[in-house]
């Protein structure tokens, strides 16, 4: 039966700095750092959860951003962080499931003609940490997979680029706007997770599981 829970804890430490290059565009930077203790874990398979985990998150955020002026409206931000835990005292320390080091957003929209507007959006993140089967054993007949160090691995890099057109149409107090979403331009293949399971003969089996390709989406929205 699991102890009494308590709620984790964190300190914060954010510094930022702000500068405006001319009334439409301005820059930010900021650095931070987020200590944590007293982290819910599962330490084993034992499936008791236990306030033992710590950690911490730290990282800086470089962004600028552009207001619409002149047809064109942009931003462009670049972060790199490390995110790090630890299950208990003694234990090693390790990547946190969700540390991405390098992310990198571009979004433009540029207003072609006075009812038509073009977005663009690009995204690259690094690939999140995995725990990778590193060989197989055998109990009582039967084949297992052999995890390798907690979260030793990554996925491949994850990038892809989005183009959105719209096309506005006004009927005297209300618009209706029509618009063409392609997702996944050049049909990265970008992979989400990997599964392992063993045959009957020893073999490792991967299947990938992947985000979605080129996806198309057409729709419409109204403004009153």
């Amino acid at each position: 039966m699991n102890e009494l829970l308590r709620s984790s804890f964190a300190k914060h430490y954010i510094v930022g700095l702000e500068h405006v290059f001319t009334e439409d565009t301005r820059a930010t930077l900021e650095v931070y750092r987020k200590g944590l203790a007293g982290v819910v874990v599962e330490r084993d398979t034992s499936n008791i959860l236990e306030n033992s985990g710590s950690g911490y998150a730290e990282g800086i955020e470089l962004s600028v951003q552009k207001k619409f002026t002149k047809g064109f409206v942009g931003s462009a931000s670049y972060s790199y962080s490390v995110s790090k835990r630890r299950d208990g005292d003694g234990s090693t320390m390790y990547d946190f499931e969700f540390d991405r080091p390098h992310i990198v957003n571009l979004i433009a929209g540029i207003g072609l003609s006075e009812h038509w507007q073009l977005g663009v959006k690009f995204q690259y993140a690094s690939g999140n940490p995995y725990t990778p089967v590193v060989g197989v054993t055998q109990k009582g007949g039967v084949y297992y997979a052999v995890d390798g160090l907690k979260n030793s691995a990554r996925y491949p890099d994850y990038h892809k680029l989005d183009i959105r057109l719209d096309r506005k149409f006004e009927f005297g107090s209300w618009t209706l706007t029509a618009y063409l979403d392609l997702w996944n331009v050049y049909n990265r293949q970008n992979v989400l997770a990997y599964s392992y399971k063993v045959d009957n003969s020893g073999l490792i089996i991967t299947t990938t599981r992947e985000d979605f390709g080129v996806l198309p989406i057409i729709g419409l929205s109204a403004q009153f």
